[in-house]
């Protein structure tokens, strides 16, 4: 794929699932696509302000993580 001026761009993508099963409660299903530079890596640090791998309770960043750490039932 070529993007602007010829440069070349690849499509990162993703999808998940949560749910407690079709018993037991609500499933949900969430993807996001996005074109960029070829070869490019997420860049974390820049990142850092925003998201974490460690849920917290100041509910100021995004959980990126898998749903069984990022989310304990009460």
């Amino acid at each position: 794929m070529s993007g602007t001026g010829g440069a070349a761009l690849t499509v990162r993508a993703g999808l998940d699932e949560a749910g407690y099963g079709p018993l037991l409660g609500p499933l949900t299903v969430g993807y996001s696509a996005f074109r960029c530079a070829a070869g490019g890596d997420v860049d974390w640090a820049r990142l850092g302000a925003a998201v974490t791998d460690e849920p917290r309770s100041d509910g100021t960043h995004i959980v990126v993580a898998d749903s069984k750490k990022g989310f304990t039932p009460n």
